[in-house]
């Protein structure tokens, strides 16, 4: 059985202060003990509000500890000849362990980079809780084999197969990922190639749909190329040994890991990572040092809270396009929303919306003080002047999906179990191996 490896959580709500408390932490960390820390945000605005923070509090305490922060729109000025890859790859290879520094990176530049040289040095921080089930869906039933022709599938599990790209398949799905030349086509095909590829993902299809899709049998809208895919732990390192050179004729050997990881979030223990990851011989611990030092670890403003809401049906793509009766006139869901958003709200007010039909919700609220959030709004601190917000936003997995993320749950289940009955002969781990994956599909159907 691998030994237990330890994070370390904030799971506080939000606006307690995570953010600017990591901040604090890491800067006091490189200052005095020149610990190097990367900081990992969700998006480059959520970064750059960071990064501006990060100064501010160094230009205060006078401590002067590097801050860099590396992303897409550093290079906009200079076209296609600078990426965010080899720029980070170039930075983290001169990065010198003698030296403390604060390093900001947006989660997909993390993912995307396959070698962190020497791990060992850095403290990684994630500002929230990444991703771990992530699905993509591609409706190309003409030209399913520009992907399809480059992978194969492992044996069936539970209606399920594991998606591996074939030998030589790997570098043409390699060039969908990367997409160095821009290319619309395999920008199309990138996300989904990426997951095949990296070695940080496991990724699933339905047998029985992706098969359909090869064939060409069935309806077209019953063909789409839909994958399913679950992050490992070895995003953050390997855990094996690894040779380094500290300098000519000196060699050491390291374990393949961060000093630290710590991830940060709300309602982290109710998140499919939380759910996950403590099946896979991971151990979470609060982090003290920030915790403590949080604003508060509980909202206590619920009686200045009103949520109000329209329908009792589940809401949906397909039921915002659907008509209801109101005041004896059939009106399409959509537009009964908006109508009471503009009756409702008398001041600024902020709104969530799904991207096919941004335009016509802008439309229709231009005539209040409307804002859209972005669809990812971690930890943004410039919209706390707003205090109405409309939630428009479908965002339902889809019944594979969901099924495949408590697949994955209960595959992980089954996995601890099994390790468990290696440690322990005696035990009937063996009998209970083969139900968690049966409950949990059972439940999602």
């Amino acid at each position: 059985m691998k030994p237990t490896r330890k994070f370390h959580i904030v799971d506080a709500p939000a606006g307690s202060g995570k953010t600017y408390g990591a901040i604090q932490w890491a800067l006091e960390e490189a200052f005095q003990y020149r610990r190097k820390t990367v900081l990992v945000f969700k998006s480059i605005e959520l970064l750059q509000q960071a990064q501006r923070d990060a100064c501010m509090f160094d230009q205060r305490s006078k401590n002067t500890v590097p801050i860099n922060g590396i992303h897409s729109h550093m290079f906009e000025q200079f076209g296609t000849d600078f990426s965010v890859a080899a720029t980070l790859a170039d930075h983290l290879k001169q990065a010198d362990h003698r030296t403390g520094e604060i390093l900001m990176i947006t989660e997909a530049a993390f993912i995307n980079l396959t070698h962190w040289p020497n791990r060992w040095m850095w403290t990684c921080v994630c500002d929230e809780i990444p991703a771990v089930a992530p699905a993509d869906k591609l409706n190309i039933p003409d030209n399913h084999h520009l992907l399809t022709d480059s992978i194969e599938l492992g044996d069936d599990k539970e209606g399920y197969s594991e998606v591996r790209p074939t030998q030589e398949g790997k570098a043409v799905l390699m060039r969908y990922a990367e997409n160095q030349q821009k290319d619309e086509v395999s920008a199309v095909l990138s996300s989904m190639a990426r997951h095949i590829v990296s070695p940080y993902f496991e990724t699933y299809v339905k047998t029985q749909r992706y098969e359909r899709v090869k064939s060409g049998k069935g309806e077209v809208g019953a063909r789409q190329l839909e994958m399913f895919s679950l992050l490992q732990p070895t995003l953050f390192g390997s855990g094996q040994p690894r040779q380094y050179r500290e300098r000519v004729g000196v060699h050491c050997e390291v374990i393949d890991q961060f000093a630290d990881v710590l991830v940060m979030g709300a309602g982290f223990q109710n998140s499919l990572l939380g759910l996950i990851w403590p099946h896979l011989n991971l151990q979470f611990e609060p982090f003290e040092p920030i915790t403590n030092e949080l604003r508060y670890k509980r909202h206590d403003c619920g009686d200045r809270l009103h949520i109000g809401y329209l329908f009792e049906t589940d809401w949906s793509k397909a039921f915002r396009g659907k008509a209801s009766i109101l005041n004896g006139l059939e009106q399409l869901n959509l537009n009964i929303y908006l109508e009471t958003i503009q009756s409702e709200f008398h001041g600024p007010c902020a709104y969530l919306v799904n991207k096919d039909v941004e335009d016509l919700v802008e439309n229709s609220l231009s005539s209040i003080q409307a804002e859209q959030l972005p669809n990812a709004p971690w930890g943004l601190n410039k919209y706390q002047h707003i205090h109405n917000v409309a939630i428009l936003s479908a965002l339902n997995p889809t019944p594979a999906h969901y099924c495949a993320s408590c697949l994955s749950l209960a595959n992980a289940v089954a996995t601890s179990l099994k390790s468990l009955k290696s440690m322990c002969p005696k035990t009937n781990a063996a009998k209970t191996t083969a139900g968690p994956a049966s409950r949990w599909k059972s439940s999602c159907i």
